[in-house]
């Protein structure tokens, strides 16, 4: 169907969940290994063009995540869930979990020769230390990945680990914090 922009309407067959050939035929789950430093007061949208200009120093992070690819969307698009445990060490150090929801992209033209993947999540977070930010928060976590064309399920992970009010949306908080983590996550 056509619609009156010009633009094409999404029909039932343009989504495609666990048909032959789609993310039934692929690795679905993936195990996220994660470490990263607090990167202090900056704000997300400078980390996001120039993450060496936090202020770093103030903490550090380690966690782990497992997901599931849970739908494909046309032929580059992936939808997966993720539920991940972590620790912050340092001076807002405490226990955190995050449940979250990527859209990822997967069809660089330069694929065949590094696979290049990049996500975005919404999700909750929660952090063990009322003392350091609210308990429950906005988690979004960018990422970036790269593997081998002849170890696609070996994947580096560049992801911001952002944890945040939404503008005021949970508890009236207006600040966030963000962790630059670098990982690996193996797929199978």
């Amino acid at each position: 169907m056509t619609l009156p922009c010009g633009g094409t309407a999404l029909s039932a067959d343009d989504i495609v969940l666990f048909a032959p050939g789609s993310i039934s035929a692929e690795p679905v789950w993936g195990l996220t290994f994660l470490a990263g430093a607090s990167a202090g007061d900056a704000r997300l949208v400078d980390l996001l063009f120039t993450p060496w200009n936090g202020e770093f120093g103030h903490g550090a992070f380690g966690g782990v995540a497992i997901s599931r690819k849970i739908a494909r969307l046309y032929d580059h698009f992936a939808f997966e869930g993720e539920i991940g445990l972590g620790a912050r060490f340092g001076e807002n150090g405490g226990g955190e979990g995050w449940a979250a929801i990527y859209l990822r992209y997967e069809g660089f033209p330069w694929d065949n020769l590094i696979r290049t993947t990049v996500g975005i999540s919404t999700g909750l977070d929660y952090l063990s230390n009322p003392e350091f930010e609210e308990h429950v928060l906005h988690y979004l976590g960018p990422e970036l990945t790269f593997a081998l064309p002849r170890h696609p399920n070996t994947e580096l992970v560049f992801r911001y680990h952002h944890r945040s009010g939404a503008f005021g949306t949970f508890g009236g908080v207006l600040e966030g914090s963000n962790i630059v983590t670098l990982g690996l996550r193996l797929r199978r």
